[in-house]
């Protein structure tokens, strides 16, 4: 009783309602895609046998733990991956990433450019990123055997793809096709998430009409208390989309940001 769709030139995709729902109703539910933990990392001795696998894990015994914990979750996301079947396999690519940090060494996948070119829509692999660090950063990238030059901004990993997509909680985490697509509104949200098990369930948190989009609240608790401009900055760093929710246009028009009626109460993802 939902479908994914356009919801505005700059919002790009969203889940939309196709039929009404009460509050306390269960739109869909559904099993990730994609699924990793910090305790099969420690189970999978191919995978701790990578040069930059021991170095991440050298770095956690010697303290630093929470950060770089996260960085080998994900960095085990992309090995995770390629072992998925590949019809999971091209689901999970056709998801949004928000992130664009590709890496040397990273597969990749190229999006469309600003002009057709036959490299769209192919996989390859990161030989050199740029120094300057910033998603136009000039990308080396090895398609069938060639290397070719992209922006970063193009390509999608697996790495931004997990950060983009996966709801992660206390080691774990999941990625969901349908409930990817949900975007974000702060304090403004019709929806939340139930588990059960590695399931979940989207529930509607008040009376949803046919044709409204379907929205959730990613920040915590916590993070909802937080003044504008720091919640904002909270979402770009977590997730990488700029939002553009009432409550945030305050901290944009510091910056002299436009904002029209299409970007009201949603996030901005780059698909």
């Amino acid at each position: 009783m939902a479908e994914v769709r356009e919801v505005g030139r700059v919002r790009g995709l969203g889940f939309v309602a196709t039929a009404r729902h009460s509050a306390g109703a269960t739109i869909l539910a559904e099993a990730p895609l994609w699924t990793i933990s910090l305790a099969a990392v420690c189970q999978d001795a191919e995978f701790l046998k990578r040069e930059d696998v021991q170095a991440l894990v050298s770095a956690i015994a010697a303290g630093d733990a929470a950060e770089l914990a996260n960085d080998l979750q994900r960095l085990y996301a992309g090995h995770v991956l390629t072992r998925l079947p590949d019809d999971v396999r091209e689901k999970v690519w056709r998801l949004a990433d928000s992130i664009r940090d590709a890496r040397a060494g990273d597969q990749c996948f190229i999006t469309e450019g600003v002009q057709d070119d036959e490299f769209a829509g192919r996989f390859g692999v990161v030989r050199a990123v740029a120094e300057d660090g910033s998603e136009r950063a000039a990308c080396t990238v090895t398609i069938d055997s060639e290397e070719h030059v992209l922006p970063r901004w193009r390509l999608k990993t697996a790495r931004g793809l997990w950060r983009t997509n996966a709801v992660e909680d206390e080691g774990s985490g999941r990625v969901y096709e349908r409930l990817s697509r949900v975007n974000h509104a702060c304090g403004s949200a019709n929806c939340e998430r139930a588990f059960d098990g590695d399931r979940c369930a989207l529930v509607a948190t008040q009376s949803i009409r046919a044709g409204d989009e379907l929205l959730l609240d990613y920040c915590s608790e916590s993070e909802r208390l937080l003044p504008p401009q720091t919640r904002r900055d909270c979402l770009f760093r977590a997730y990488g989309f700029a939002c553009l929710c009432v409550a945030c246009r305050a901290a944009y028009a510091d910056y002299g940001v436009p904002t029209g009626p299409d970007d009201d109460s949603r996030s901005v993802k780059t698909v």
